[in-house]
């Protein structure tokens, strides 16, 4: 059973494809060309869709390295 406020292994996964596809979909939208005669009930910034994304991608892949034993805060080095 869940416990309240974490993810499990599969829905992060599921989380992180629905990422990437995004990602994909807001390139691929980003490259197309500008039609300005065009309305556009909504104007989207794809980029700032993509920025996002890989925002998000990159909070989920560090999610998912604590689901495989991974600790960042083992400390090296010398302490300040």
């Amino acid at each position: 059973m869940l416990e309240r406020g974490h993810m499990s292994f599969n829905i992060t996964l599921t989380i992180v494809m629905l990422t990437v596809a995004l990602f994909g979909f807001a390139t691929w939208r980003a490259r197309q060309p500008v039609d300005p005669l065009k309305v556009r009930l909504i104007k989207i910034n794809y980029h700032v869709v993509q920025i996002f994304c890989i925002v998000a991608f990159l909070y989920l892949i560090v999610h998912l390295m604590g689901f495989l034993g991974v600790q960042a805060s083992q400390q090296t080095g010398r302490p300040f």
